[in-house]
């Protein structure tokens, strides 16, 4: 998917540009995003730099590094699992249920990021596009299921109540691999 609806910088190590918060970067494999504005790119290092001024990416276990959604949705969100079972069923209305796999219990969960400038908006919707509902990614659930694991957005939405305040919901279905 083209990425020519977002201000995308291409970062070089020779760049001595300042970034503001939010910025996207595209550097090597990786889309970054500033957490924090600095006048000098050198001053802050490179994105993939372990830094306080970009995230967008994180180790995660022997799958080497994942993209990483870093943004904190607001404390209205719900949860749904529907944990998969085998049925077999006896003549005598007896049933018998085991879990179908070894993850048979995927989180999905409805997630609200209301009230966001449009930079921000801007940074989560370009996360969203280019995982295009296909590709992982790292996430921490809030509380209780804050554990990394690996999701995927299979839908979302934006909606503008005035000018610079937008509200993004999404939807991030735990996944296996």
């Amino acid at each position: 998917m083209s990425n020519s609806i977002y201000n995308v910088a291409t970062h070089s190590n020779s760049s001595s540009q300042a970034y503001g918060l939010n910025d996207i970067v595209k550097h090597g494999d990786y889309y970054y995003y500033c957490t924090q504005a600095h006048p000098d790119a050198n001053a802050a290092g490179r994105p993939s730099d372990t830094s306080l001024y970009w995230n967008g990416t994180t180790v995660f276990g022997d799958a080497g590094t994942l993209p990483y959604f870093f943004w904190r949705p607001s404390y209205n969100y719900s949860v749904k699992l529907e944990p998969r079972n085998r049925v077999v069923s006896f003549g005598d209305g007896y049933e018998q249920r085991t879990p179908d796999g070894i993850q048979n219990n995927l989180l999905q969960i409805d997630l609200t990021f209301p009230t966001r400038n449009e930079d921000e908006a801007s940074a989560i919707l370009h996360f969203f596009h280019t995982r295009n509902a296909s590709e992982g990614f790292v996430f921490y659930p809030p509380k209780p299921y804050n554990v990394a694991k690996r999701f995927k957005c299979s839908s979302w939405d934006s909606t503008v109540a005035f000018q610079g305040n937008f509200s993004i919901k999404a939807v991030f279905a735990e996944t296996s691999i």
